[in-house]
């Protein structure tokens, strides 16, 4: 990682990176390789993807393997020869006709932080330039960070992001870690239930720092829909792809359930911080057949990108390459003022000067599209709320239309008979209205209460009746008969809290059966609380009763 801390002894700031360091040429590189004509718009660089890993081996010699990798790689992209100094690894500039390519380098108190950057003209689009910088700093451990930039004069081009083709090489020859985990630059192949049982241990793995994109193989088929190999090779080291064999995928539906499983060809990607109560819309779902195989391989392409955006921190995880000339100028300002000419020192503070200027210029053109992109945001969200409490309220004006027609909500619901298949069952029915929160999920799986038909029944009257009534103002008064024998009630001394979406929340009404037993087949609970803001009844426990500290 890139770390940033204070040393009390010399008052100095030390950059400790995962990356390959890179010198620069100010105005060379930090400038866009193409200049507008007359009649063209202003060019903008734009951050597609970052990627962060470690050397697997973690002596100095892996890290200049490494970096002679790169730079046969660079060597290769612009077309011409590099200077000595490069494969001497020290840093170095070579300008060119749009492929430009420069590098610093800074040995300092034990640090040691290589980086590059490299500028390459698009093969297909005028005016469109790839910009790519890799930074490896050694400190412990070997540190690999790169950037894949891009330069046009589109107000919103469309691309397809691909991790350079180098990422791989790498991984292949020297090998790169996420942590404790190798990068994947192939798809793993699940087919056994001990591999599903791996794969949902790294699911929900909190430490998992990238995405896991799990393809699914239809019951008639022998692959998956999308090209396995074309995703991972194209994803390395931002994403993992993961292909889950049909007769294997039932194992992520028993454990996650159907709304957070992915089966029957379909593909979904699990984000980071995944759990088993998570919101399903946070971890897309993909069907190959609605869309088309190019499409939806593209969507997933430019949806990974994005996300290594925000997952690999810039200046922590990624160490830009700005930064890292800044400091080059800074430190080597410093030597001179010991024994260099007043000339010398004027001439190191200037290119110092400029840089700052360039790296200032480039942070407000950064603020600017931010706060376009956050107003665009901000109206996109205006506008769904604005549907969503449209849709809601003719929701409720339907259900009052059917009431008063002598009609019955949800009357043609079939009643379950088994736990299996319930918190599926209410997933389906009534996902808008009742959450199930994981807790009483794993509940249900090893539920006893034999008259599952009548815990059906009392999810229906929490998702109709209760909820019409919250929604109508009714507070604290709802103490009430659900069926004979079973009633709504608050918890008194059974209260307890629960975690939703990152909050704590009391869990203070449950609905009971009468009688005096605690004997799980016989006794019903149902334990919820209303969150207000959504308007939906969350289920925190059923249907056991809960021991707490009052029983």
């Amino acid at each position: 990682m890139f770390l940033v801390f204070q040393n009390g002894r010399s008052s100095r700031i030390r950059i400790l990176t995962n990356h390959f360091l890179f010198i620069q040429d100010r105005k060379m590189l930090e400038s866009s390789t193409l200049q507008p004509d007359q009649t063209s718009r202003k060019v903008r660089e734009r951050e597609v993807l970052r990627v962060a890993a470690t050397l697997q081996a973690e002596d100095a010699r892996a890290a200049d393997e490494a970096k002679r990798e790169i730079l046969k790689w660079t060597q290769n992209r612009i077309g011409a020869l590099l200077p000595g100094a490069a494969w001497d690894l020290q840093g170095f500039q070579h300008p060119g006709a749009g492929r430009e390519c420069a590098a610093v380098r800074i040995e300092n108190d034990g640090d040691d932080i290589w980086a590059i950057r490299t500028n390459d003209p698009d093969k297909n689009v005028a005016q469109r330039t790839w910009t790519t910088e890799i930074v490896i700093g050694c400190y412990g451990q070997v540190y690999f960070s790169l950037r894949l930039l891009m330069s046009s004069h589109e107000d919103e081009p469309r691309v397809e992001p691909a991790v350079p083709g180098l990422l791989q090489q790498l991984n292949t020859s020297i090998g790169l870690t996420h942590g404790t985990k190798p990068v994947e630059d192939k798809p793993i192949v699940v087919e056994s239930k001990e591999g599903t049982d791996l794969l949902i241990g790294d699911l929900i793995d909190p430490t998992r720092k990238i995405p896991h994109v799990v393809l699914t193989v239809p019951a008639d088929a022998n692959e998956p829909l999308l090209d396995a190999d074309f995703l991972a090779r194209r994803t390395v080291g931002i994403a993992k792809v993961i292909v889950v064999r049909a007769s294997f995928t039932w194992p992520l539906t028993n454990y996650f359930g159907k709304r957070l499983s992915v089966f029957e060809g379909a593909i979904r990607v699990y984000l980071p911080g995944f759990t088993e109560d998570a919101n399903p819309y946070d971890h897309k779902l993909f069907f190959v057949g609605q869309a088309g195989r190019d499409s939806v391989t593209g969507d997933l392409q430019r949806m990974i990108a994005k996300l290594s955006l925000r997952q690999f921190r810039l200046d922590h995880e990624v160490l830009a390459y700005r930064t890292v000339r800044d400091r080059y100028h800074e430190l080597n300002r410093k030597k001179l003022e010991v024994a260099a000419t007043d000339r010398v020192q004027l001439n190191a503070a200037l290119e110092q000067v400029d840089s700052l200027k360039e790296n200032l210029k480039s942070k407000e053109e950064e603020i600017e599209w931010f706060s376009r992109q956050h107003d665009d945001a901000e109206s996109r969200a205006r506008d769904f709320e604005d549907r969503w409490r449209k849709a809601s309220f003719r929701i409720r004006t339907l259900t009052k239309q059917l009431r008063s027609s002598g009609g019955k909500p949800d009357s043609n619901i079939d009643l379950l008979e088994d736990w299996h298949r319930f918190s599926d069952w209410c997933d389906e029915h009534f996902e808008h209205r009742v959450v199930i929160l994981n807790a009483a999920r794993k509940e249900m799986k090893n539920a006893t209460f034999e008259d599952v038909a009548l815990a059906a029944r009392c999810v229906i009257w929490l998702a109709n009746e209760y909820r019409e009534k919250r929604q109508h103002g009714y507070g604290d008064d709802l103490r009430t008969n659900v069926s004979d024998g079973i009633h709504n009630d608050r918890c008194g001394g059974d209260m307890f809290l629960a975690s939703w979406q990152g909050k704590r929340f009391e869990v203070d009404w449950h609905i009971k059966n009468g009688g005096n037993t605690r004997d799980p087949r016989r006794c019903l609970r149902i334990y919820y609380f209303w969150h207000d803001e959504s308007q939906r009844v969350v289920i925190a426990s059923m249907p056991a009763h809960r021991r707490t500290g009052a029983t």
